[in-house]
């Protein structure tokens, strides 16, 4: 099966504190000043085994995942790991098809890779289906929203026509913000 990773340790004895005195008038604790700083010599990478997944954020086709199981390689200075990053190519997600052809690869059969394909498509329905109650929610507090200020509108319309009227009228009130508060 194929592999992947990356992973940065950092020993105690790569980190470091120093304390620093100020040169000049004297040797008083106020002269002294603590810069505190990390640093990085080696890097170790650990090569993960690559699995068949049901990780349902894949947009389409089977996922891959990586599995417990791993290997360690030499460490590496880490000046030396980042010019080999830099050499190397960007990394570009895989297609379905790809992920789908490896898997084969792999020796994974038929019946592994639909198995895990409807597995993943039944966690997205539910994903989708515990979404609902949430989208209807939003949605009606929108359209509360909107009547609220539709509502105001009118009401700013009717005071208005009842000034310019010739008999004496009454106005109509809403208090407004005490309505979007209960929104």
């Amino acid at each position: 099966q194929g592999s992947f990773s990356l992973f940065t340790t950092m020993s105690p004895r790569q980190q470091g504190i120093h304390e620093v005195q100020t040169k000049g008038e004297s040797e008083h604790p106020r002269n002294t000043h603590v810069r505190c700083g990390v640093s990085f010599g080696s890097v170790q990478i650990r090569e993960y085994q690559r699995i068949l997944s049901d990780n349902p954020g894949c947009s389409s086709g089977v996922p891959i995942g990586i599995g417990w199981a791993y290997y360690s390689t030499e460490d590496t200075e880490l000046d030396d790991h980042q010019q080999q990053r830099k050499d190397s190519s960007p990394t570009v997600p895989l297609t379905s098809t790809e992920r789908e052809n490896i898997l084969k690869i792999w020796s994974y059969s038929r019946d592994e890779i639909d198995e895990s394909q409807y597995e993943v498509s039944r966690i997205q329905s539910q994903r989708d289906q515990s979404n609902v109650p949430l989208m209807q929610h939003q949605r009606f507090k929108q359209r509360a929203r909107e009547f609220g200020v539709s509502l105001h509108a009118a009401i700013k319309r009717l005071n208005r026509l009842h000034r310019s009227s010739v008999a004496p009228a009454t106005t109509f009130e809403v208090d407004v913000e005490k309505y979007k508060s209960s929104l």
